[in-house]
């Protein structure tokens, strides 16, 4: 996380040193530094990341500067000494989300349809211990259009509003993930909590990492789309009412379990479960995952912390 001083000169170097400007949800546009394209770089300070929708360069903010410039990390810590901070107020998450947004064309809830696409999703979903039928009251459906088709589409809802969704292939051929493009929709999942609203309905919430994680554990289950937080999520599980959190991330990303407990851990109870290697709540199933929930305790700061030093540039061999 950034300060905010550094910010402010960050915020001011691509305005009056790349002549980037404001475009919208918190990012600015701009030249590529890498390609050249312009109008085709967006940088967003809030979410630290940048991205070339042209030519994929997409180093964080402090390094474009250096890239750029020619210098080191800490050079460019320096250089950006002589530059005049202006103020950057990130935006809020009710103001980058503008209006619901609109499924893809060929949508089908996942309990809709006869033909072979549709029995394809739904043994899916039962393979993976889940319930059609109630998915689809959470809005799950499957593409038949072309971009989608043989797609499971897992919709995201911001206070009951459509904000995005991701998708999962099931049949056919293209990427194994195909999300939204954040050029397209102006957000992106990053900055979004698979059902976010559960934060704020519930005292006791687990966090996972992917929305099929979060489904196998239940309704007070919220999934990060990912094991890297970022500041917009963390933001928002501290600001929630909610009292008590369970971060139950892959194994791979325990470490990164650990610090955001410890991010947390000032303002909330937590715990940090770990599950064996090459698993997750998914394969695991509700009831192995809950056993270990419950054998896991409440932990503090120093809790948190010594674990995460005894972990550090170690090997997992955890069962």
């Amino acid at each position: 996380m950034l300060s905010k001083p550094l910010t402010h000169k960050l915020y001011a170097y691509f305005k009056n040193r790349l002549g980037m400007y404001d475009y919208t949800k918190g990012w600015m546009k701009g030249a590529c530094p890498s390609c050249g394209s312009e109008g085709k770089f967006g940088v967003h300070l809030g979410m630290y990341r940048t991205n070339c929708f042209k030519c994929g360069y997409h180093d964080k903010p402090l390094y474009v500067v250096g890239f750029v410039e020619g210098l080191g990390y800490h050079e460019s810590l320096n250089f950006l000494r002589a530059f005049e901070g202006l103020e950057y107020k990130e935006p809020i998450l009710e103001g980058l989300i503008e209006k619901p947004l609109i499924l893809p064309e060929g949508f089908m809830l996942l309990n809709q349809g006869e033909a072979e696409v549709a029995k394809a999703m739904r043994n899916y979903v039962r393979k993976r211990g889940l319930d059609p039928t109630r998915l689809s009251k959470r809005g799950f459906g499957y593409g038949v259009g072309d971009k989608y088709f043989g797609y499971l589409i897992m919709p995201y809802y911001f206070k009951g509003r459509l904000v995005y969704f991701t998708t999962r292939r099931v049949i056919g051929h293209g990427p194994k993930f195909d999300n939204p493009d954040i050029e397209d929709i102006g957000i992106g999942k990053s900055v979004l909590i698979y059902n976010h609203d559960a934060i704020h309905y519930y005292d006791h919430v687990y966090i996972l990492e992917s929305v099929l994680n979060a489904e196998t554990l239940g309704d007070n289950s919220i999934a990060l789309g990912g094991k890297k937080i970022s500041k917009h999520q963390t933001t928002s599980l501290i600001t929630s009412p909610c009292e008590r959190y369970t971060i139950i991330l892959d194994p791979d990303a325990y470490l990164e379990a650990l610090s955001l407990g410890l991010k947390l851990v000032p303002y909330k109870r937590v715990k940090v479960v770990m599950l064996p290697l090459d698993t997750d709540a998914n394969s695991l199933g509700r009831r192995e995952t809950m056993l270990r929930v419950w054998k896991t305790r409440y932990m503090d700061y120093n809790d948190l912390l010594r674990l995460k030093k005894s972990y550090e540039g170690t090997e997992f061999t955890h069962n």
